[in-house]
């Protein structure tokens, strides 16, 4: 009663108030995030380790039995189950509803790293991961070139492609898949190394040794102090392959003599294809909270800049974009609300018969519709489709 009276006494008043719901409506809506899902947090931390070799019953007894019982004592953890297969302990770690997992992932790693010293040491670090919603590629960027080699290809997307698609406003993160890593390989011959009497421990022990690039300590100077640097690491596979192994008499084996060094690509652990020809792929990961159409638009504006700098014969191309779904989903409920809305207003003059109240139908339905995008922006929600 209180407001239609004071509409009927203030019609001034109640009409900048309807035109004031309407502008700040609208200006909350244009700034509203779009994305497919809301932001959920899921209380789950994940603890992967590799051991190479070792049965399931072994990875148990060494391995996830100690992480399970330093994980069990961080605070707020609900639930841990864990598997035990050949090579592999997954651990996964549920916490109580409303414990930040960041905080929990953190915790976990320093309990991990606390009985490092205890778990086997052939084993491969534990890999600690919190289920993300957000780390789900919402575009993917492919870089084609037929007549350049993988390790060209795979070069131009990490050192110019990946970086400058880092630098986009909202990107979390952008991952290669299908990329050709650089990797000097050693193919030892066993007839040669037997032949000089050395073994394959001794090889690997001249590699581990002899090509590092680290520090060694310090160098007095007087009033200062010098850091001394090892700097050994070899770049090349003739670096490489001077590499000495052992000394007899006055000669010295090197790894060139029981072995060929090449310098190839890892063996791939990702492969991706476009229109089924080999290319290069990189996933990108919006941030926590950004708006993924925004960061799909900036995406596509970094993909047309960087068009005109690549060298003849390459190209980008976007093979997935989760932005365009959103697009169009967002435009139909934009449609079935104008049409709501019509369809509204002529059967409220159908029955009444009445311009006065269609035309109060008319201005309520889209103000009250628009006014609540005000309370979503202060409440930090998203339209999600």
């Amino acid at each position: 009663m209180f407001l239609s009276d004071l509409s009927i006494k203030q019609p001034v008043f109640a009409t900048m108030m309807m035109a004031a719901l309407a502008v700040l409506g609208l200006t909350s809506y244009q700034a509203l995030k779009v994305d497919l899902f809301p932001d959920v947090e899921f209380p789950v931390v994940t603890v992967t380790t590799r051991y190479e070799g070792a049965s399931p019953e072994t990875v148990e007894r060494d391995v996830t039995k100690f992480i399970e019982e330093a994980v069990n004592t961080v605070e707020g953890v609900r639930h841990i189950e864990s598997t035990s297969q050949e090579g592999l302990s997954t651990i996964v770690v549920q916490f109580n509803i409303g414990v930040p997992t960041l905080n929990a992932s953190q915790d976990i790693r320093g309990k991990v790293a606390a009985i490092r010293g205890e778990l086997p040491r052939e084993i491969d670090e534990p890999i600690i991961l919190r289920i993300d919603p957000a780390s789900t590629p919402i575009v993917s960027v492919a870089v084609n070139a037929p007549t350049l080699t993988p390790r060209a290809v795979s070069d131009i997307a990490d050192k110019l492609v990946k970086r400058r698609l880092e630098n986009v406003p909202g990107v979390g993160a952008v991952n290669l898949v299908g990329e050709a890593k650089r990797e000097i390989q050693v193919i030892v011959d066993r007839t040669r190394l037997e032949s000089y009497g050395l073994s394959l421990i001794q090889v690997v022990d001249a590699l581990r040794t002899q090509n590092i690039d680290a520090p060694v300590g310090t160098a007095d100077r007087g009033a200062t102090e010098a850091m001394v640097r090892v700097a050994a690491r070899g770049t090349s596979a003739a670096e490489i392959a001077d590499i000495p192994v052992k000394h007899v008499g006055e000669r010295t084996i090197l790894v060139r003599d029981v072995a060929q060094v090449v310098d190839g690509v890892e063996e791939p652990t990702s492969v991706a294809f476009v229109n089924e020809r080999p290319a290069i792929a990189l996933d990108v990961q919006k941030q926590a909270g950004a708006n993924t159409v925004g960061v799909a638009d900036g995406v596509r504006a970094a993909v047309a800049r960087m068009q005109a700098e690549l060298p003849p014969g390459v190209s980008l191309q976007m093979v997935r974009d989760d932005s365009t779904f959103i697009r169009e989903s967002i435009e139909d409920v934009q449609v079935t609300l104008i049409l709501g809305g019509i369809l509204t207003v002529l059967i409220v003059f159908l029955f009444l018969n009445s311009w006065r109240s269609t035309v109060i139908t008319g201005l309520t339905l889209p103000i009250s519709v628009v006014a609540a995008f005000i309370a979503m922006r202060m409440f930090g929600f998203t339209l999600n489709v």
